[in-house]
């Protein structure tokens, strides 16, 4: 696969539009509308192994994702909203269908396994969980924490947006929380993996918007 730097600085509010348009084909109208006090930002597996420029599994559009994945979070400190982390991790001796279907794990002795320095993970209202296949809910403690903390709404951050993001948005559907998906704080290796899961989040699962709308209110 090519990957491609499909979002960037020079080109994102061209893109943002682009999508919108393409979504306003598939749902005009928005079913849920944002609480902050029923909120969490889920920040989806945003480790090195995804972020470095030297990992194999570099995103290219994950630096930009990266700057507006920092604003959800300086917006998240100013709410007190709770963040949740999740770190992806796999390993020999607990294989799962991950195992088989990638050639490479993401395991904890590997350097690149850490959350990104600079989204300073230890400051304010976090969370940090580890997972080991797409769902942030499987397997996990995300719907215990999500529940013993009063939350209905989650923003769903983070990469790849059509694996781990966009499966974690079906499953927090299907546990009956309203989804709020911005499209330029997710990533993934081409614009048309990134909008077939806008397209279908924005369908049957979720609100998808961008990071400046959040921000605002007017979502």
């Amino acid at each position: 696969m090519q990957k491609e730097d499909y979002l960037t600085l020079s080109n994102h509010e061209i893109q943002i539009d682009k999508w919108r348009n393409l979504l306003l084909v598939v749902k005009k109208h928005r079913r849920f509308k944002m609480d902050y006090q029923k909120l969490a930002i889920l920040i989806l597996d945003m480790q090195d192994y995804f972020l470095d420029p030297n990992s194999h599994a570099y995103i290219p559009s994950s630096a930009f994702a990266l700057g507006k994945i920092r604003e959800l979070i300086d917006f998240g400190r100013s709410q007190d909203i709770l963040m949740i982390f999740t770190r992806h991790l796999n390993s020999h001796t607990l294989p799962n269908m991950m195992n088989r279907w990638w050639r490479d794990l993401i395991e904890e002795a590997n350097p690149y396994s850490k959350i990104n320095a600079t989204l300073n993970s230890n400051s304010g209202n976090f969370q940090i969980i580890t997972k080991n296949t797409y769902s942030a809910f499987r397997d996990t403690k995300l719907d215990q924490i999500l529940k013993e903390n009063h939350i209905t709404q989650v923003i769903i951050s983070g990469v790849m947006t059509h694996l781990c993001c966009e499966t974690t948005a079906r499953d927090a559907f299907l546990h009956d929380y309203e989804v709020f998906f911005p499209m330029d704080a997710t990533a993934t290796y081409t614009e048309d993996l990134h909008i077939g899961s806008l397209r279908a989040i924005h369908h049957g699962f979720g609100e998808v918007c961008s990071v400046k709308d959040i921000i605002n209110g007017d979502v």
